[in-house]
């Protein structure tokens, strides 16, 4: 029987980054699956995708992800999420929020718009400045 949509993204973020099984990048994410909101540029197809999941995974591990709100119209999923983790440096934890929205195709990940919240992630790992964004917000360099 075939899973419902918001069941393969259910399964999609539980299988690669609750679980950290990399092979569910190759089996979910369709070949030309474009993942947008995660860098510059989009994230065409498992093999890109790998690089971005591998560089989250050398800052952060033990993730748990509550998906706080959840809506299913057609192909399209949207979820907003909470992430928590554990820093690698330290331990501490790390807890920022995110959505993603993403259609569905023969149960794999064919397009995805994410926004998640890397300023807060990054300043609670201590590699940007407490207050970051409301430093900006007023002019204020970083860095």
């Amino acid at each position: 029987m075939a899973m419902s949509n918001r069941s393969v993204l259910e399964t999609w973020i539980r299988r690669v980054w609750c679980e950290a099984d990399s092979a569910c990048i190759d089996e979910m994410l369709a070949p030309d699956g474009a993942v947008q909101g995660l860098g510059a540029h989009p994230l065409v197809g498992p093999a890109e995708f790998h690089g971005f999941a591998d560089a989250i995974f050398a800052l952060l591990h033990d993730f748990q992800i509550d998906i706080d709100r959840a809506t299913e119209e057609g192909d399209w999923v949207h979820v907003l999420v909470t992430l928590r983790a554990k820093a690698r440096s330290d331990g501490r934890d790390v807890v920022f929020p995110g959505q993603l929205l993403v259609r569905i195709a023969d149960e794999k990940l064919a397009e995805a718009y994410n926004s998640v919240d890397f300023i807060a992630m990054f300043e609670q790992l201590g590699l940007l400045p407490e207050n970051t964004f409301a430093r900006c917000l007023s002019g204020q360099r970083v860095g």
